[in-house]
């Protein structure tokens, strides 16, 4: 077994046995923290397979942004029914373990199959290759998620704005808050956050800037700005507002407005969708994408439609 092989073999097993450890552990904030450590392995996983795209959007949103969540939920839960913090038995199920077994032969089978064909490249890469240069991208990714799946990235853009107006819907009444770091007053924890923030943002706009060319793009540099958000929730630079504005509203639908522009516009003159993609129209839609991506993630860590200026 070469050297590769036997590191993509072992973070399988390292991803089957967090997986495992999610599913039948009996503590729910361990299962939290395994979900954490699956979503970065993911990432190492994407990483390996070539996509550096998936592999920053897996880490940022996938385990960051998604942990945190996760743990503002637990703390929820603990807080409405304490028993929840105690490690709860679960049972053994003789017919969960024979699906078990079939459904990782069936990986198994799948895997060593693809390990045996002989690689041939797909019709549907050599088609965007040949065709990349007509739409002015450097980066096959991006061009395949707006030119090729145009429709789906709209679609992920409604799906993010339609969970967080179905999060509002279930915590309208409730009563909330975020936790805040003690000691923010401290000289460190306040000079951490003033050397943090600018680079988070600086990352966010070169990620956007460089996501037609290279690895990069909206997800990436929304999760970014989501993730320097939340450090101003935890840090009580921003907390949580009730009262929604005009603004922050606006913020929400923008990038799905700038992806329906993007697609239907053409297509309501007798062209083909995304007819008017080009660099300036490409940062024109990621930047509002990144902007909603960014505000959407935050608004749902903080449980509220807006925020405002805290007095840490």
């Amino acid at each position: 077994m070469s050297a590769p092989l036997a590191v993509d073999v072992l973070l399988g097993l390292i991803l089957v046995g967090l997986a495992a450890q999610v599913a039948i552990g009996e503590h729910l904030f361990r299962a939290i923290v395994f979900y954490v450590a699956f979503g970065l392995s993911m990432s190492v996983i994407w990483a390996r397979l070539g996509a550096p795209d998936l592999a920053l959007a897996d880490a940022a949103i996938g385990a960051g942004l998604t942990g945190a969540l996760m743990m503002v939920a637990f703390r929820r839960l603990v807080e409405i029914d304490p028993k929840q913090a105690q490690a709860q038995a679960t049972r053994s199920s003789a017919l969960a373990v024979l699906i078990g077994v079939l459904a990782a032969g069936m990986v198994a089978t799948i895997g060593l199959t693809a390990l045996t064909l002989e690689q041939q490249p797909g019709r549907a890469g050599l088609q965007v290759m040949e065709t990349l240069g007509d739409t002015g991208l450097g980066n096959p990714i991006t061009g395949v998620l707006l030119v090729f799946r145009g429709f789906d990235t709209l679609i992920e853009m409604t799906v993010l704005l339609t969970a967080f107006v179905g999060s509002r819907v279930m915590t309208t009444r409730s009563r909330f808050y975020v936790a805040t770091i003690a000691g923010f007053q401290l000289p460190l924890v306040r000079t951490l956050v003033a050397v943090i923030l600018p680079l988070a943002a600086l990352i966010a706009m070169h990620l956007l800037w460089i996501g037609s060319d290279q690895p990069g793009g909206a997800f990436q540099a929304g999760s970014v700005l989501a993730g320097a958000g939340v450090l101003l929730l935890l840090t009580g630079t921003l907390l949580p507002a009730s009262k929604s504005r005009a603004l922050v509203r606006l913020a929400l639908v923008a990038g799905v407005a700038s992806l329906c522009v993007l697609v239907l516009a053409p297509m309501l003159r007798g062209q083909v969708a995304m007819a008017y993609l080009g660099r300036g129209s490409l940062l024109f839609a990621e930047a509002l994408m990144m902007v909603s991506i960014a505000t959407s993630l935050t608004l749902l860590f903080a449980g509220r439609p807006s925020l405002k200026v805290g007095r840490p």
